[in-house]
Parts: C-alpha cells; structure tokens; sequence
C-alpha cells in the first residue's frame, strides 16, 4: 500500500513538473511576443467581425472556445485551459465590399474658374479674400463617390495556459497581417476632401482593419461560481517632428528635410467578471476602456531670407490623428447548457449585448463629430450542437449605427449591419493528444441607407463661393450667386455594403 501511495505522488509530482514546465514555456512565449509587439496598434477587428477564430465569431463575449477569451471574457479562461492549456493556429481572410454615391449634383452648385480671381462681397460693399479656398469643380479628382473592395489574409496565433490548476490561467492571443502589416489613411468628412481624394469613405472600416492586434489575457477562478479576468490590447503613440528647409520659395520642389519619429507603447486595458448562478448556466460582465493609436507632429520650414515674425527662427505646423478609435464598451452575456437533445448531441445558447459610446467617438483627424454620434446597444445569439466528435455552431447579430443622418456639412458614412456565422469543428484523438479542426465563415450585410442634406441642419453644407466680384474689374461674378459647394456628399448620398469573413484553423492540448 505504501509503495502503491509513493508511485501515485511520483507520478503526480511528474505531471505536475510537466504541467509547470509547459506553463512557463507558454508564459515565456506569450510575454515575449507581447514584447515584440512595439508596431502593433489596437485594431477594431475584434469589435467588427468578432472573434474569427473561435466557434461563435459573432458570441465571443458570451461563448469562448479558445485564446481569443483573453479579449473578449478573461474571465472563462481557466475553465478553457483545463487540463494544462491549448494552442491553436488559424487562417483568417477579412473582406469588404463597400459602396458610397453621392446624388446627381443641381445646376448651379458647381464652383467655378472663376474663384481664383473673386473678393468676397461683405456687408456694405466691402470686399475681403475668400474665407474658403475651393478648387474649381472641374479639377476635382473622382468626385462625389467612394468604393472599397478588398480582401485582407490575417494569421490568428493563441495560446492557452494553466499556471495554478483549476485557480489561474494566461493566454495570448494574436491576429497578424500577411500582407499590409499596417496601413493609416485619414481622411476628412467634409467639403475639406475635395483637396485630396474627393471620395466618400466609410468611416469604421477601410485601414481600421489593418493593423496587427496582440492581446494578453488573465484568468482567476475565486470560487466555483466566481470568476475574474483582465487583459491588455496593445497601442502605440507616435510623435513625428520634421525640420524643412527650402533654398527657393519660388521652387519647392527643391527641400532639405530632417524627420524625426519616437513610438511608444502603451496599453488599453479590459476586465471581465463572470458568476454561474446554476448549473449550466454563466453570466459574465465586460468592459473595455477607450483606446485608438495616436499620432501627432510638427513640422518647422524654413526658407532663405525669409522676415520670419520676431522670435521665430521657423514657420510651425502642427497636426494629430486619431486612428483605430474604439471608445468604451460594455457587454453583458450569458450561455446555458441545455443538455442532450435527443439522438442530436447536446446544445448550448449564448447571447450578449454590447454598449458602445460612441457619442465620445474622434474621427481620424482627431475631431470629434459636430453632429454628436449615438451610443448604441448591438445584440447577438448564438447555438451550438455537438454531436460525438463533430460541433455545430450558428450566429445572428444586429449592429445599429452610430452615424446620424448627414444633413449637415459632415459625411461621416455607416449602415446599419445584420449578421450571420456559421462555423463546424471536428476533434481528431491523436494519441493522447486531442485535435480540433475547424472552418467557419461570417457574413454582415450593410442594409442600404440614403441622407439627403438639409439647408435647416444644425451645421449646414458651406457656401465655398458667396457671392464675389472680380479682383481685377470690381464686375460682379454671377457663378457665386447662391450656393455653390465642393462637399462630397452634396446634396445627398447613398451607401450599403458586406463584411465578411472565412477562417480554418487547428486547436491542440498540451
């Protein structure tokens, strides 16, 4: 009996020395990528297509089935690393079809030639430059009309482990680039585009999706019924100072520049909390804090014999952007075991529901909407059936819009969005190894939306051209009577669109 004690402890100490062994590694690996991520940049992806990686994209917060547990419920973790931990590799591809048009322009609006030789007329005849500096329409570059259309390949890395048995667990999870690693392209939401591209965009989509995302995750199981976790997202800050100098005003293609870049790193942290009031029954609780990467600079020009203003050695310019912003977020979710269904397998229902504030939302120049955004509640469901090695699982979403009607001066572009995601899994016993292979795919459908602009909006479309006379003759310019605007999305505009997504990937034990 007293061997049979000592051999059972031995083996007990083994497979915990194994156990403890495969924690550090998974804790090394997973710290020191998050190390490695200095470029990384908190990414809306999550937000927007949900956890592509595991079997209920559109129910993470509410359903889990793997690492991608340390974004959306830290909390589950230690129930998902049981057993020692997990590691899973996916390949995800993340589309858009995107459309924006705007209306058939009315005679009359267009700006003409002849701005570049107007003086405003003010009240009592006096004359003044031009508060606004249009261009002529006709030099305009593809007016009035946006589309995105692109695929973008990601690979999801996540593992899952257990540092103290049944008490506490750790994950990383991370979705990288294989193509663009990064990509930022502001844009502004008003008639100031037309001095770029001209184009409507929408606005959560487009570079929001290109960026690297890493996230660490922590789990502790206080009680049988209680859970707790927290976790960090990644972020980068930017500072870009750049120093100009210009031998010949008269020539500035001609330019000696000097640019300086510092990034830092900094994170957005999140928490979950998570009680089982029943058997079979979870309810967990999440909030995110606001987070977007930040990039601001200056630029010093200097030129050759120039009367700078006394004190200045150099003319100033300063700029910031605001990219990827995600303001704070809450959710509430629950799943419930339902038990075997029959011959069927057994099933299981998840649902949540996601408070964004997206009244708090700053654009990509740092500007926060005029027209105020609302907050929004989106709301999902999900069911899964599994039936011996194989698991089933489908999702339905609803995500209202933010975005009020444009009738004013601003195009922020944004559609209401229903949702679907089916995904199918199948584990594989490979020795005493256990082997799931999954595929799933997600579809959100942008329901068509039309605003029309409205001279009575609270921040109306600029008159770019009021009425002027000739700099030159002092002759009335007859063009600039009434309104004449560059906006992009005048007098009005339509815009619908599909996200999608498809993933396969490969989830182990230790």
């Amino acid at each position: 009996m007293l061997m049979l004690v000592v051999g059972s402890s031995a083996r007990s100490s083994r497979r915990g020395a194994r156990r403890r062994a495969r924690a550090h590694l998974a804790t090394s690996l997973a710290l020191g990528l998050v190390a490695c991520a200095t470029p990384a940049a908190a990414s809306p992806l999550f937000d927007t297509v949900g956890g592509v990686a595991g079997l209920h994209p559109l129910v993470a917060r509410a359903a889990p089935t793997g690492s991608e547990a340390a974004y959306f419920d830290p909390s589950a973790l230690v129930g998902l690393a049981h057993g020692g931990g997990s590691t899973q590799v996916s390949f995800v591809v993340v589309g858009e079809s995107l459309s924006a048009a705007a209306d058939p322009r009315p005679g009359g609006v267009d700006v003409p030639e002849s701005v570049y030789d107007a003086r405003a007329v003010g009240p009592g005849g006096a004359t003044s430059r031009l508060a606004q500096r249009p261009l002529p329409t006709s030099r305009l570059e593809r007016p009035g009309a946006g589309a995105s259309r692109r695929a973008r390949p990601f690979v999801s890395l996540g593992i899952v482990s257990e540092l103290v048995e049944d008490r506490v667990a750790l994950a990383l999870h991370a979705l990288l680039p294989v193509s663009t690693f990064q990509s930022q392209r502001p844009s502004f939401a008003d008639e100031r585009e037309q001095y770029f591209s001209n184009a409507l965009r929408h606005e959560l989509f487009g570079d929001r999706f290109d960026s690297p995302v890493f996230v660490l995750g922590l789990g502790v199981r206080a009680t049988s019924w209680l859970e707790l976790g927290a976790g960090v997202s990644t972020l980068t800050r930017a500072r870009v100072a750049s120093a100009v100098y210009i031998p010949d005003s008269a020539d500035q293609q001609v330019a000696l520049t000097n640019a300086g870049v510092d990034v830092s790193t900094t994170y957005a942290p999140h928490a979950s909390v998570a009680v089982a009031p029943a058997r079979g029954v979870r309810v967990a609780v999440s909030a995110y804090a606001p987070e977007s990467q930040e990039v601001g600079g200056d630029t010093r020009i200097k030129f050759w014999s120039y009367p700078y203003p006394p004190g200045q050695s150099a003319l100033a310019q300063t700029y910031a952007f605001s990219y990827g912003s995600l303001p704070l977020r809450t959710a509430l979710a629950a799943s419930v075991d339902l038990g075997r269904i029959g011959s069927l397998g057994s099933l299981r229902a998840a649902g949540q529901a996601t408070f964004t504030q997206w009244s708090r939302y700053v654009d990509r120049h740092a500007e926060r909407p005029v027209d105020a955004w609302h907050d929004t509640l989106a709301v999902a469901a999900g069911v899964d059936l599994e039936h011996g090695d194989w698991r089933f699982a489908g999702d339905a979403a609803w995500t209202p819009s933010p975005v009020p009607a444009q009738e004013g001066r601003s195009n922020y572009v944004d559609d209401d969005r229903v949702g679907a995601a089916l995904t199918v899994a199948y584990r594989v016993r490979w020795g005493k190894r256990e082997v799931v292979l999954s595929a799933g795919v997600t579809g959100q459908r942008l329901l068509p939306r039309h605003v029309r602009k409205s001279p009575g909006a609270a921040d109306p479309v600029v008159d770019e051209f009021p009425d002027s006379v000739d700099a030159t003759s002092g002759a009335p310019i007859a063009a600039s009577h009434g309104l004449q605007t560059n906006n992009p999305g005048y007098p009005g505009f339509s815009s619908e669109g599909w996200i999608w997504s498809s993933t396969v990937g490969v989830r182990t034990g230790f």
